[in-house]
């Protein structure tokens, strides 16, 4: 687990209206405008950090190239890491079903 750079650009149009009422009336046709319903305590921030958090990906990854394999994770360390054959998982009930 470290950190993985994730470079954002997003641009987005919001339409600033009274009520819930109007929000909900609101064209769903119309994509290139996001109606907010305004009021005195109107959080911009809080906006922008729903839509930063909307826009990442659901599984970041680093780069081609930029992470290297763990190798207690992909293989054993003793053959320098490499992946081998592995077992196949359900040829225990296949020979349970043999019998």
């Amino acid at each position: 687990m470290q950190d993985c750079a994730v470079d954002l650009q997003e641009n987005r149009r919001f339409v600033l209206v009274a009520t819930q009422e109007e929000a909900d009336a609101y064209p769903l046709e119309d994509e290139e405008q996001e109606p907010l319903v305004a009021s005195q305590q109107f959080n911009l921030l809080e906006t922008i950090e729903d839509e930063v958090l909307l826009s990442l990906p659901l599984i970041p990854k680093h780069p081609e190239g930029f992470c290297e394999t763990h190798a207690s994770i992909f293989g054993d360390e003793e053959s320098g890491g490499e992946l081998g054959e592995r077992e196949n998982p359900f040829n225990i009930l296949k020979n349970m079903k043999k019998n």
